[in-house]
């Protein structure tokens, strides 16, 4: 299950391609914001999950991005909802840079998924994720398979319930086109 605070057009998709890709950071603080009223104003859905972590970035040597935008993002959450949902840093890790999702066609998608981004996914600690329910968050979903892919190494390593939440997916027309 994935949860999606909007949607990945319009005003929101201008201040995303902002953050992302033009390192405007301020909007990490925005996002966060964001998240924090989606979680807090649905509480009741999301109190059964014991923390919330992020899918990671490579920001290690030959990185394609020397940030990690969900983690600026978590790090301000923290300070505004970490009280009510544990947010650890690093419980999951990308070990090494994978080729980007964005502009690949559905099946090169998943290729990418379950080859290069599989094999770059490592839990550093299980202590944490043991029989943890845990809500995994991104900043945008296509269609999942980059969640699906940090779910399947968060489960192999214990977790016993994992869901998603990302601050925007797309209009599913968008995708049809």
């Amino acid at each position: 299950m994935v949860f999606p605070i909007g949607f990945y057009h319009g005003a929101l998709k201008h201040a995303v391609v902002r953050y992302k890709y033009r390192q405007e950071r301020w909007w990490a603080g925005v996002f966060a914001g964001m998240v924090a009223s989606y979680l807090l104003g649905n509480a009741t859905w999301f109190e059964e999950f014991d923390l919330i972590v992020g899918v990671p970035s490579y920001c290690g040597r030959g990185a394609r991005r020397g940030w990690d935008p969900v983690g600026e993002i978590l790090a301000k959450l923290d300070d505004v909802a970490g009280h009510h949902w544990p947010i650890p840093r690093d419980v999951i890790i990308k070990r090494a840079d994978t080729p980007p999702m964005q502009g690949q066609s559905w099946s090169e998608r998943q290729e990418l998924a379950a080859g290069p981004l599989r094999k770059a996914l490592a839990v550093t600690d299980p202590t944490p994720i043991v029989g943890a329910r845990i809500l995994v968050f991104d900043d945008v979903m296509t269609e999942g398979s980059t969640l699906r892919e940090v779910a399947r190494t968060l489960r192999s390593a214990g977790a016993a319930e994992v869901a998603g939440l990302v601050l925007a997916r797309p209009l599913w027309h968008d995708l049809a086109s």
